[in-house]
């Protein structure tokens, strides 16, 4: 009975670490993957930004261009003043040479505007660059680890389970197969350790008669309200 019971503690503690490495397995890469999205934001971030710098430069010599073209209507106006022969032809072209001059002077104020935004822009496109590098830099660093974290525990679940194998297959198959029922059942624990009187994992307290016999290792036995296999550390020192 102890050798079932030692045989059982042991399946135990193996589907635990697997079932720990079964989280490793899927929380690493999420951890890569997490890594990988905040750079791809940065990225994004540098690029849209890019972007807007670049329309305010071309939107900024497209403005200077306009500056050019009014400038020259002006000048062209100007030249047939002397042309004009009558009073209200002269006023006429007065205002437009005023509506042009007012139009190239808000389209300088605009263009000015603009080359000071790109100017100024220059320190956050430098930020946001750095940042790029950044996480880059954090994450080739984190799936580097995580890369040879993972096939560190790949390698050694293999070796957990075949040692579980080579266990499981000297386990009494009734046992065995009670255990596999617990396993899937109770959240992947079918063993609980006995502590006083008291089953560990449920806290149910269990009959003196059964405690006696679990500490002995005279008889298997489950919890009453878990069904879970239950036993006695110090009926393993005993053995030893």
């Amino acid at each position: 009975m102890v050798n079932i019971l030692e045989q059982l503690v042991e399946l135990q503690k193996i589907d635990d670490k697997i079932k720990t490495i079964d989280n490793l397995l899927v929380s690493l890469p999420e951890e890569i993957k997490a890594h990988s999205m905040d750079m791809d934001k940065a990225k994004e971030e540098f690029a849209t930004f890019q972007k807007e710098i670049e329309a305010k430069k071309k939107s900024r010599l497209q403005k200077e261009k306009e500056v050019e073209d009014k400038n020259a209507a002006v000048a062209k106006a100007k030249t047939k003043l002397h042309e004009i022969k009558t009073n209200q032809e002269y006023t006429a072209a007065l205002k437009e040479i005023e509506n042009l001059t007012a139009a190239v002077g808000l389209l300088e104020d605009e263009q000015l505007e603009l080359m000071e935004e790109v100017d100024s822009s220059a320190s956050k496109q430098e930020e946001l660059k750095k940042k790029v590098t950044e996480e880059e830099k954090a994450f080739s660093k984190i799936k580097s680890e995580n890369d040879a974290r993972i096939a560190e525990v790949k390698s050694e679940k293999d070796a957990l389970i075949a040692s579980r194998n080579d266990i499981y297959a000297r386990v009494d198959n009734s046992y065995a197969k009670k255990y596999d029922s617990l396993l899937k059942s109770r959240a992947g624990i079918a063993v609980s350790e006995l502590k006083e009187d008291i089953c560990t994992v449920c806290n149910t307290t269990v009959r003196p008669q059964m405690i006696v016999e679990i500490n002995t290792g005279s008889a298997i036995h489950t919890c009453p309200s878990c069904s879970r296999f239950l036993y006695s550390p110090r009926l393993f020192q005993t053995a030893s």
